[in-house]
């Protein structure tokens, strides 16, 4: 298919950190806490933290009595909570959709069906329903002078087993990563022309719940991923974010296609 009217994902001036006002779904555990961790020490202004029980996050976190750090609900299975939270966030100037779920699920298991709706609706419609909330916003605060981003937490997993990132106990995951990384490239294009970044990071194992313990040994650490999401805003990164060594090692061999196809918007004729 040709796409000669893209627009090229090019490096650009970075956000700068310090002053930010950001929100983080997923904020209470894994790799979100981390990110709400991160954009304090580096000097964030304001940190929306999106989770879906505030009560027991404010009993459970360090960060209560903190002004910098307000509570909000959002679970992105209910597009609802997300429509009230950008009432209450219009000032923000970098999201982070990090929240998600992981089904441990082959495509022959009998539940693989319903795991892959349950999985899709936080994954890819939560996904959808974030974006449609926050451009607007994000867009009229490019307007009003900030330097605004789009963050999508995808996973290895979304480039398939042709890369061993999707082993069969992770085919619903895998699924849902794949179509999640399919409109964060999207939103990438139709957001470029407004000024607004769109990233898609892209971490291998991490050490976090979600993750089965057989595999903590190998995996990185949070906060590891969430300093790389910090790098990746303020350098300019044009769209993929590859945070830690097995990622990076993907990497290798998918870089010189999404730089050349992906984010430099070269065309592909068939037949030549």
């Amino acid at each position: 298919m040709a796409c000669a009217t893209r627009p090229c994902l090019r490096r650009e001036s970075g956000a700068s950190i310090e002053g930010s006002i950001v929100l983080i779904t997923g904020a209470n555990r894994g790799i979100g806490k981390a990110l709400v961790d991160a954009f304090l020490k580096h000097g964030a202004k304001k940190i929306y933290a999106a989770v879906r029980d505030i009560t027991r996050y404010r009993a459970f976190s360090n960060e209560e009595n903190d002004e910098t750090i307000i509570p909000v609900y959002i679970d992105l299975s209910k597009p609802d909570s997300i429509a009230a939270a950008a009432e209450l966030s219009q000032d923000v100037t970098i999201v982070i959709n990090n929240a998600g779920v992981l089904s441990k699920t082959s495509a022959l298991d009998g539940n693989a069906v319903e795991a892959l709706k349950s999985d899709m609706d936080v994954n890819v419609y939560g996904l959808m329903a974030m974006a449609q909330a926050y451009a607007p916003i994000l867009k009229t605060n490019v307007a009003r002078g900030s330097k605004t981003a789009f963050v999508q937490l995808n996973s290895v997993a979304s480039f398939g087993p042709a890369f061993r990132c999707s082993g069969k106990d992770f085919a619903t995951y895998s699924a849902t990563k794949a179509a999640a990384y399919s409109i964060t490239r999207a939103l990438a294009q139709e957001l470029a022309p407004h000024d607004v970044r769109v990233l898609s990071v892209h971490p291998g194992p991490v050490r976090t719940e979600m993750l089965p313990e057989r595999l903590h040994a190998l995996a990185e650490a949070p906060s590891a991923v969430a300093e790389e999401v910090i790098r990746a805003l303020a350098d300019g990164t044009p769209l993929h974010v590859f945070p830690d060594p097995h990622s990076k090692q993907l990497a290798t061999i998918m870089r010189p296609f999404l730089t050349k196809v992906v984010e430099g918007g070269d065309v592909y004729n068939q037949g030549k």
